[in-house]
């Protein structure tokens, strides 16, 4: 069945915990959350959008001790998602096939099915394998024999899937490959392949961001197990019409204006709640320790969507008692994107889509 939480804005204590309970009443097989926070490598700090999940009931997520410092910190951040699965008969359950999924700056959460996801998985394969090869061969010099191309493509593809152990051997983060220039990463690259059929000079004139970003997304669709996993391409492109199935989507992405957080419905449920609310008095713990926050009493903005109505409801109503609120549910139209803002749902507009959504009784019934 899954679940799938999005939200923008300011959540009370306690609150993103509950929501992930609440949702384990549609799946199970795992939890996971993508929030936009501080995190660290080694000693290095950094803003960015990262992603926690495990094959753990929603239960036992939010009571392990790592998983509460994680979600104290999601919990203090002004948007992210989560999500609750139940996996689909056949799928497999573990954490790689856990939400939610990263993609090239994205992470995205399903709920559905998508019927057809085998073949689109052999069709992005040969996508972004093709076009790694067109991009090799405009870049090198015309004579350059179709055999040097083939291989100079399959060892681009084999360089990213051996990532870590190449950067360690260069001494580099793959966070600061990643984030290097064409000619740095052309640089790092080179003693790999040195032997391949071109000169330094002629490798280094590689467009080689694009080339390595083609071959990671060649990899991505290598690896896709489960049929939510092939929706990060079409999510990126923002067109769902070689998708047969029905979803139920967030995804939190960084944009021009920074990181947001949106969601796109077909032949599925899904509500938006609009949640204003505030602490009325100070507060205490079981233990009998001030709330600090509780002192702030100021009115905050939430905009949240979830599965249902029911999950929303449930988590609202396990609050402190001293937090009182107002919420306002609307549903929104199938086949367009929204983005989540403080004031609800923006349109931005709709995308394409199959001609009609599968029937899914498993997951759920089909809206």
């Amino acid at each position: 069945m899954c679940a799938i939480i999005g939200w923008t804005g300011h959540l009370p204590r306690g609150f993103l915990s509950q929501l992930l309970i609440e949702s384990g009443s549609r799946g199970k097989d795992s939890t996971g959350i993508a929030f936009y926070g501080q995190f660290k490598e080694k000693s290095e700090e950094y803003k960015a959008i990262g992603a926690y999940k495990d094959v753990l009931d929603p239960v036992s997520f939010v009571k392990d001790e790592d998983v509460q410092k994680i979600l104290s910190q999601a919990r203090r951040s002004p948007m992210g998602i989560g999500h609750t699965r139940r996996a689909s008969p056949g799928m497999p359950i573990d954490s790689r096939n856990a939400h939610p999924y990263g993609y090239w700056g994205l992470y995205f959460a399903h709920n559905g099915r998508v019927e057809n996801w085998k073949v689109l998985k052999l069709t992005l394969v040969e996508h972004f394998k093709g076009i790694v090869r067109s991009k090799i061969r405009e870049s090198v010099p015309a004579e350059t024999a179709d055999s040097v191309v083939d291989d100079l493509t399959e060892s681009m593809i084999q360089y990213v899937n051996d990532i870590e152990s190449n950067c360690k051997g260069v001494n580099v983060s793959v966070r600061d490959f990643w984030a290097s220039s064409g000619e740095s990463q052309a640089a790092y690259m080179w003693p790999v392949f040195q032997n391949k059929g071109l000169s330094e000079i002629e490798f280094k004139k590689l467009p080689m961001r694009h080339v390595l970003k083609s071959a990671d997304c060649t990899k991505y669709a290598q690896d896709i197990t489960t049929d939510s996993q092939v929706l990060g391409p079409f999510i990126n492109a923002k067109d769902f019409r070689l998708v047969e199935g029905c979803m139920a989507l967030v995804w939190i992405n960084r944009t021009s204006k920074g990181p947001e957080v949106f969601t796109m419905r077909y032949g599925k449920e899904a509500i938006c709640a609009k949640i204003t609310w505030r602490w009325k008095a100070e507060s205490h713990t079981s233990k009998g320790k001030l709330i600090e926050e509780s002192k702030d009493q100021e009115t905050k903005l939430l905009t949240i969507v979830a599965s249902t109505k029911e999950i929303v409801d449930n988590a609202l109503e396990k609050l402190d008692d001293n937090i009182e609120f107002a919420v306002e549910y609307s549903e929104y139209e199938e086949g367009h994107i929204y983005r989540l803002d403080l004031t609800g749902l923006v349109d931005e507009g709709s995308v394409g889509v199959f001609e009609r959504p599968i029937t899914d009784e498993f997951s759920s019934q089909t809206v």
